[in-house]
């Protein structure tokens, strides 16, 4: 696309859109029609170079138990914590006093309006609702759908290259957003129809983007997004669990996750995923990782979706995703948009309640009065002899 073509749409659309949309959408445009160079090198390699001891997924060992042991331990040590956050946010911040009140209430999850600015919730917002639309921009380059490990080709392939391009546009100039979410929905639908749900499962964070859009009005956009209690719960509870399934299917397709340990090594001296494969047996080291690394994306599912620690917990997961794409793997894990944006909105709401029961009241109760049970003795006496001696007076009358 030339300059004078550039000018031209400039000039013809400067009355109805903001120049920066306009040329977002030349963008979008020449990139979606470019010629995908690598087509087959579009995804992280994970081909396994060695033979797999596939047993240690297949059958429940007594070093299986064990790995699968510390994430439960771990939920329920954080989760006797967290029956006891509202002690605890009580004890901390007459220890550590109001200068920590902030840090306290976003780890504990209390509803506060104080956390963050409006100028920086809006521009929290604002990113995380448009962002998503560079992965469709890298999806449509590069022949796929949503994900590169999604390959479309032929005349589907020119389909979803149309869909994925409007749908970029619309989220860029925040037009019609509900109907980008039922887009996303559809999409992750055909996913799943087209390439089966043992491989469509990377998908589902997809999901809680979807229903971010399904909240936004035809209009308004950004601004107009509120995540009131509800809307957070339903959201944790879809980010939870796509986390907890994606667990599983590292445990089902372990020779993905296996192929990725062989040809990426430094990904297994990673300290926080080393902790729940340590003690295993070194001789099959990237199979016990695999094990670990899978109970370790478990468990942050179910922290989510239970609600224990979720503002931390979700910007923690954001920050790891984060590093994934842009020091790990690069372009290659650009969907990790969806789940940080996702992440990010969760972690940073102010208006959040957790699903877990509600927290015993461990208040401690004022020392009793040694005199009280005298005096209560003393009122029920003379009420006593009051009504006694009302019935004998009605006796005698009667």
């Amino acid at each position: 696309m030339n300059q004078e073509l550039e000018q031209k749409l400039l000039g013809r659309y400067q009355g109805f859109f903001r120049r920066e949309l306009v040329l977002s959408i030349i963008g979008i445009i020449q990139l979606a029609t470019a010629t995908p160079a690598f087509a087959h090198e579009r995804w992280v390699k994970h081909l396994p170079l060695a033979p797999i001891q596939s047993e240690i997924f297949r059958s429940l060992s007594s070093g299986s138990w064990q790995l699968i042991a510390r994430p439960v331990l771990l939920f329920a040590m954080l989760s006797l914590i967290w029956s006891l956050r509202d002690q605890l946010a009580t004890l901390f911040k007459a220890k550590l006093g109001p200068s920590a009140a902030r840090c306290i209430d976003f780890i504990f999850n209390t509803e506060s309006q104080d956390l963050w600015s409006p100028a920086a919730r809006r521009m929290i917002v604002k990113i995380s609702v448009r962002i998503p639309a560079l992965v469709l921009m890298y999806a449509a380059s590069t022949s796929s759908l949503i994900m590169p490990s999604f390959p479309l080709e032929g005349s589907l392939n020119d389909l979803f290259r149309i869909v994925q391009t409007t749908l970029a546009i619309m989220i860029l100039g925040e037009v019609a957003l509900p109907l980008v979410g039922l887009s996303l929905l559809a999409l992750v639908g055909f996913s799943f129809a087209y390439f089966g749900a043992n491989t469509a499962i990377d998908i589902l964070p997809v999901l809680g983007l979807s229903y971010i859009y399904l909240l936004m009005p035809m209009k308004g956009g950004s601004y107009a997004l509120h995540l009131g209690l509800g809307e957070v719960r339903i959201l944790q509870s879809i980010i939870g669990i796509a986390f907890f399934l994606l667990g599983v299917m590292k445990i089902v397709n372990f020779d993905l996750t296996v192929g990725v340990a062989d040809n990426y090594p430094f990904v297994m001296h990673d300290p926080l995923i080393g902790i729940f494969s340590l003690g295993s047996d070194p001789h099959f080291a990237r199979e016990w990782w695999t094990f670990g690394f899978a109970c370790s994306e478990m468990l942050t599912g179910m922290l989510l979706a239970t609600g224990v620690f979720m503002r931390p917990i979700a910007l923690f997961s954001a920050a790891i995703f984060t590093k994934l794409m842009f020091m790990d793997f690069g372009w290659a894990e650009v969907p990790h948009i969806f789940p940080i944006a996702v992440l990010i909105l969760i972690g940073t709401s102010s208006a959040v309640r957790v699903i877990a029961p509600p927290a015993i009241d461990l208040e401690v109760m004022p020392a009793p009065n040694p005199d009280a049970g005298k005096y209560d003795l003393i009122a029920q006496v003379g009420a006593s002899a009051k009504n006694s001696l009302a019935r004998r007076q009605a006796g005698r009358r009667g």
